[in-house]
């Protein structure tokens, strides 16, 4: 026997906008559709990794803007500080290799952002208070300024839930960070023009790299930039 047509009433005919939000935005913490960007500017976690991100970058353009400038400064030759800058770079090859795996064997970054601001803090300091051994200082940034980028890209995707919100995520990080990285070499030197040393510059430095380490420490936790903590294997409890 064939049914009847089904009647629907006015009742069933909910709009889409007047239902709950968790159908469209899942779990990204986005709130009402529309709006994802300005939820994100909200969020304190994407401000800390935004914050590790620029500051980070703004020391490594600083160094390899600078670098050979220092080194000259401290008495070390034109060529060979072109040498030392070299290293410096490779280093930063280096360091991707060396912390890229240990980055896939932990949740929580806190430890490794922290550590990698403090050997990045051994550098800076090795260069303004004991020149004589700006080979080693200079092989220490590198390996910590490279190892520092590749922390901050993998933060921009763990603190993200959803693919979607990993892209707004990366565009606020990269677009507010490099502004401030691309300040940093012209603020070095207008400061090193003003100061007439490099001195003042490599303590600013020092400066910038602790409020990077402290910004890492709080983007390193295992939380997402909804502010919800991260969940355990196959959507369990917290780890």
């Amino acid at each position: 026997m064939r049914e009847g047509p089904v009647r629907l009433g006015r009742q069933d005919l909910v709009p889409l906008e007047g239902r709950g939000t968790e159908g469209v935005t899942g779990r990204s913490g986005a709130g009402p559709a529309g709006r994802p960007g300005r939820a994100l500017l909200r969020s304190p976690v994407a401000w800390q990794v935004t914050a590790y991100f620029g500051l980070q970058s703004a020391v490594f353009y600083v160094m390899l803007t600078w670098l050979p400038s220092i080194q000259t400064y401290q008495g070390v030759t034109p060529a060979v500080a072109g040498w030392w800058l070299s290293g410096y770079q490779a280093m930063g090859i280096v360091a991707s290799l060396v912390v890229g795996p240990l980055m896939q064997r932990t949740s929580d970054q806190r430890v490794i952002a922290v550590g990698l601001s403090a050997m990045m803090g051994l550098g800076v300091a090795g260069m303004a208070f004991a020149p004589e051994l700006l080979p080693i200082w200079c092989l220490i940034s590198g390996f910590a300024s490279g190892a520092t980028l590749l922390v901050s890209l993998t933060m921009v995707s763990l603190r993200a839930r959803t693919p979607q919100q990993a892209a707004r995520l990366a565009g606020m990080a990269q677009g507010i960070g490099y502004l401030v990285a691309g300040l940093g070499p012209l603020a070095a030197g207008v400061l090193v023009d003003v100061a007439g040393s490099w001195l003042p510059v490599l303590q600013v430095l020092l400066v910038v790299v602790g409020v990077q380490g402290m910004a890492g420490w709080f983007a390193g936790r295992r939380v997402f930039v909804d502010g919800a903590p991260e969940e355990g294997p196959a959507g369990g409890p917290p780890r």
